[in-house]
């Protein structure tokens, strides 16, 4: 009876079922013992024996499943394409605990009750009373297996229903890590979790298709959205003929004219979601010829009539718990449809739905059997009892659950017809109320709430109101007759600024909607208790409004704290085509100043101006405060949160960051909180979301924040401050730490550190970094930390979380100013500083360009300089340049460089501004080169030379060549010798041999020859020269020789 789809087909269980030729062992070679002995009592007599032999003897034991084989036997079966899951753990006493790696998919799932008939248990321990909604909680597992969760305490069962209203948790998506869950056990079809395990903070979105057995999960093709309304939808139904209740009042054909009116039944569910839809969602009594890429596309040889299936289950029905009989019936048709498994390997296969339909029910400690139907939420199973197949009502009810529609129901309200009663399933304008239990009637579409939900019906006919900006007057028609509005809407949503909005409509009935069961041709008007009216939300009936003076009108309050939200029939024709009701929502007009005053009170100004002005309310009051006057929204200056709280305090405030859906773990937790610049925080409470659940908890802070704290150093030497600890209060849940007085001053951090002292662990978001802020405060993304005790140090941080918990603290809202004046610190070169109500804002620096590029707070004003050295240009020789007291710059004095000493030259060098002397020669020259070169003596000026001496061979100095030369005048170069020639002095001072003297030229006379005649040489003293011409000095002077 708990037998999976995914059936281990192990060689050796082929070869063993092929000697009982009658016998299909394939179902029971993965079944431990205590399932097996389950199994045995339902096995008729004339084949127990045989098949007990044959098939579940050689097995007992032993665990079977996702395909895999047991013992020495290799499995062959198809395992689930979608998840890859281990199989739990099979204890002794038949408990599967679960194994590490372990999770489900929880499934919600909604029953119809019976009309009078709710008040009974309908196998969860909660009585379905009044406001009951009869839901329930399933666990599907990746091996197909389905579990109740009638086990749930109702604190759990609570917590999960909110969080299905608020969107946190979706069925037939969210998942548990049973192995991360202490204490949780799976025996059977049911699974235990520990008391007071908080589900939806544990539960966490999917990313993997789902098992099945009422699982949303399709292995051939992935899993599809089954919300969407648009398009084919490929059905199945499913008889189950069970040996003690064959079911055999319904015929397969019956049964598939009452689904899908094969034999042109009048109303059925096909033909009405069509007729709703308008064409857009055509059921199909046929699988889905894309599924597989075509691996399966006809019912041909296997349906007993157009999309229904009827099998014998082999088994009697007495004695089987709830899940039990789901999962046979996934068994069985999963063989039916494919008896190898090698196409279908899990459902719905190649359906979006599938409808299992049982003669009766049995009631049991887990069903009372008060229920006419029950469908998985938001998934693809649903099971109908004896009759109530045939009910288009019911059809249309459960195919709604499994489109993600939540139950209609009314708080109790009164209206010209009379009174609805509380339930939650009471409002009867729509069939996610409880709807109309008949085979021929179920003309009746939805309530304004679920047609807004619903995404591809009435797109183009829905209106969003924000009665924050406007006031909406109209005619809208009914949904019955969608087709002939024109540009009317079908619905009105009406934003409250809560996930708690409203939806109008008009309740027509005509057409689809014709056989409405309640209040028809009124005005409709319904609220929901969660996610915006876009998801899985219950619904709740909260007026039926006509044109009579007692109903004419409904006021909603709560969207402004001074005025109700009014929302008013003006007309209703039923008479024309389409009908009509015209309507007015919005907030009154104020009708007086008078009026605004008394609703501002006596701290403001009131003027009654049109709605909508600017500066206005939405009932179009001007309210201007009146300056000093506690009362008037405004902390002033005077004012403190001590002698007027009521403009200068806020709080206590909670700032809570995203709850971890897949959280880590460590000791602790370092983060910061940051006061924004308009209040000074005290923080009182600090809780945190424990994972260990014994032990102490300790808060460090420090101001000013965590950052610069050194991992593995002593937190007191670094600034922190121990505040306080606490015990921790238990695993998986929030724990506070309370009595926490740490202020943050506007516009300041405080660094805070949350960490066990005993190894215990916190729980952390890894993937969220964004900064988490509400109007006064701010959550910083920050580390997980392990903390050392004895020494006081955190260490081995890991800088990638987002703290989960909540920080709660009060705010002040003190005044620091009331004039600009207040807030001037001084400082012309920051900006001034201005006071906005009461808080002091940073100003506009001054923009200082060249020349006066420097910003002076001393003189207010953009400078060239602050001190000397904003004018020194380096160079010390034109003086030290100074900054006068205007802030500009002043050249200094030049230094002056001179002595006495006329042949020095003087000069400064800049990077001292010291004068140096250097000699100048050339200023002592005297031009001539004979008596040497003049020298400068930095003291004591010109100083002559020695001159110049010049030796043989170059005896002579010469001015002109300046050097020393062999001659200076042709003289010098006589050698005595007249008959070689007169020798002569060149420019260049050289002597040049003369032309020998020729005694006997060719053209002078003969004369006799002479004999020479010796003669004695005189004493050259005695010698007289002969007077002769000076020959030319060619500038040559001739220098007597030294004495």
């Amino acid at each position: 009876a708990t037998a999976t789809t995914n059936i281990g087909r192990s060689e050796s269980g082929r070869q063993l079922g092929s000697q009982f030729i009658i016998l299909n062992c394939e179902p029971y070679q993965h079944q431990p013992k205590a399932t097996l002995d389950t199994i045995m009592k339902f096995i008729p007599p004339a084949i127990n024996l045989a098949l007990y032999c044959a098939c579940i003897l050689p097995v007992t034991g032993k665990l079977r499943g996702n395909g895999k084989g047991s013992g020495n036997e290799k499995g062959k079966g198809p395992s689930n394409p979608q998840d890859d899951q281990p199989s739990p753990v099979l204890t002794e006493d038949g408990d599967y605990h679960a194994s590490p790696d372990e999770d489900c998919t929880l499934l919600a799932i909604d029953h119809l009750m019976i009309p009078g008939e709710e008040g009974h248990n309908i196998g969860h321990g909660r009585a379905l009373e009044g406001d009951a909604s009869g839901l329930e909680w399933a666990c599907t597992f990746a091996d197909g297996t389905v579990a109740d969760m009638s086990g749930l305490d109702d604190s759990q069962r609570s917590d999960l229903e909110d969080a299905m209203n608020k969107g946190q948790i979706v069925s037939g998506s969210a998942r548990l890590d049973l192995g991360r869950i202490p204490g949780a056990s799976r025996k059977g079809s049911s699974v235990t979790l520990p008391p007071g395990f908080k589900v939806k903070q544990n539960a966490r979105a999917s990313g993997k298709g789902k098992g099945q057995g009422g699982g949303s999960g399709r292995a051939a093709s992935g899993r599809r959205n089954l919300a969407q309304l648009v398009g084919n939808k490929y059905t199945l139904v499913v008889k189950g003929k069970f040996i003690d209740y064959p079911f055999d009042s319904k015929t397969p054909w019956q049964i598939s004219d009452d689904v899908f009116g094969t034999l042109n039944d009048a109303v059925n569910m096909a033909s009405q979601l069509e007729a709703c839809s308008f064409g857009k969602l055509v059921t199909k009594p046929e699988p889905d010829p894309a599924w597989g890429n075509g691996a399966f596309t006809s019912l041909e040889g296997i349906e007993s009539a157009p999309g229904v299936l009827e099998i014998d289950m082999g088994v009697n029905m007495a004695g089987m718990s709830k899940s039990d009989i789901w999962n046979l019936f996934v068994e069985k048709t999963m063989l039916a449809l494919d008896p190898t498994g090698a196409v279908i390997t899990s459902l719905p296969g190649p359906f979006d739905h599938i409808m299992f339909s049982r003669e009766v029910c049995l009631p049991n400690a887990s069903d009372s059997c008060t229920w006419a139907a029950y469908a998985s939420v938001n998934s693809w199973g649903q099971m109908y009892k004896g009759n109530y197949i045939s009910y288009p009502g019911v059809q249309v009810h459960e195919m709604g659950h499994a489109l993600n529609l939540a139950h209609s129901g009314s708080n109790g309200i009164s209206w010209s017809g009379g009174y609805v009663s509380v339930g939650g399933y009471t409002d009867h304008t729509g069939m996610m109320g409880n709807p109309l239990f008949s085979d021929e009637v179920g003309n009746m579409c939805f309530n304004p709430a679920k047609n807004f939900q619903i995404d591809g019906w009435y797109n183009d006919a829905k209106i969003t109101l924000d009665p924050m900006d406007a006031t909406w007057e109209g005619n809208m028609v009914g949904v019955g007759e969608y087709d002939l509005r024109g540009d009317k809407p079908v619905t009105i949503k009406i934003e409250t600024g809560t996930p708690q909005d409203i939806f109008v409509g008009f309740n027509r009935a005509a057409g689809p909607n014709l056989q409405n069961d309640l209040a028809d041709n009124l005005v409709n008007v319904i609220q929901v208790e969660g996610n915006d009216g876009v998801g899985y939300s219950q619904s709740r009936l909260i007026g039926l409004l006509d044109t009579s003076a007692s109903y004419s009108e409904l006021s909603v309050p709560g969207i402004v704290d001074y005025a109700d939200l009014k929302i008013k029939v003006n007309s209703i024709n039923a008479g024309t085509l389409p009908g009509t009701a015209n309507l007015k929502i919005g907030f009154d007009q104020c009708t007086s100043d008078l009026h605004c005053q008394d609703l501002a009170g006596g701290c403001f100004t009131s003027s009654c101006l049109p709605q909508f002005t600017a500066g206005t309310n939405v009932l179009g009051c001007l309210n201007i405060p009146i300056l000093l006057c506690c009362g008037n929204d405004i902390c002033e200056g005077g004012e403190s949160s001590t002698n007027c709280a009521a403009d200068c305090t806020a709080g206590p405030n909670t700032i809570q960051p995203d709850d971890c859906q897949s959280c880590w773990t460590r000791d602790g937790a370092m983060f910061d909180v940051e006061a924004k610049p308009d209040a000074d925080l005290s923080i009182t409470s600090i809780e945190y979301k424990a994972y260990t659940a014994s032990g102490n908890v300790r808060v460090y802070y420090r101001v000013g924040g965590k950052t610069g704290y050194a991992s593995g150093t002593n937190l007191l030497s670094n600034g922190w401050v121990y505040a306080k600890q606490a015990a921790a209060c238990g695993a998986w849940d929030y724990c506070a730490i309370s009595g926490l007085s740490i202020d943050v001053p506007r516009g300041n951090k405080v660094g805070l550190l949350v960490a066990y002292d005993n190894g215990g662990d916190i729980l952390y978001y890894s993937n969220n970094f964004g900064i988490v802020e509400d109007d006064y405060a701010m959550v910083h993304p920050g580390a997980a930390v392990n903390f050392n005790l004895a020494g006081e140090y955190a260490y081995s941080f890991h800088n990638s979380l987002m703290f989960t918990g909540k920080v709660t603290y009060t705010a002040d809202l003190t005044t620091q100013c009331t004039s600009d004046g207040d807030c001037d610190d001084g400082s012309f070169c920051n900006g001034q500083e201005t006071c906005n109500l009461g808080t002091c804002e940073s100003g506009t620096a001054p923009t200082c360009t060249a020349p006066n590029d420097t910003c002076s707070d001393a003189l207010g004003a953009c400078v060239s300089c602050l001190s000397e050295v904003d004018c020194a240009d380096g160079n010390l020789c034109n003086g030290i340049e100074t900054c006068n007291a205007s802030g500009q710059c002043v050249a200094g004095t030049a230094v002056t460089c001179g002595d006495t000493i006329a042949c020095t030259v003087d000069f400064c060098t800049p990077s001292t501004g010291l004068c140096t002397s250097s000699p100048n020669h050339l200023l002592c020259d005297d031009g001539e080169y004979c008596n040497g070169a003049e020298t400068c003596d930095t003291v004591n000026g010109c100083q002559d030379a020695s001159p110049i001496i010049c030796s043989s061979p170059m005896p002579f100095c010469s001015e002109p060549l300046d050097q020393c030369v062999k001659c200076l005048s042709n003289s010098d170069c006589d050698d005595g010798d007249m008959c070689n020639g007169g020798e002569t002095c060149n420019v260049s001072g050289q002597c040049i041999g003369g032309t020998p003297i020729d005694c006997n030229p060719t053209d002078t006379p003969t004369k006799s020859p002479v004999t020479p005649q010796p003669t004695t040489p005189a004493p050259t003293s005695d010698l007289t020269p002969n007077p002769v011409t000076p020959a030319p000095t060619n500038g040559l002077t001739t220098l007597a020789p030294a004495t």
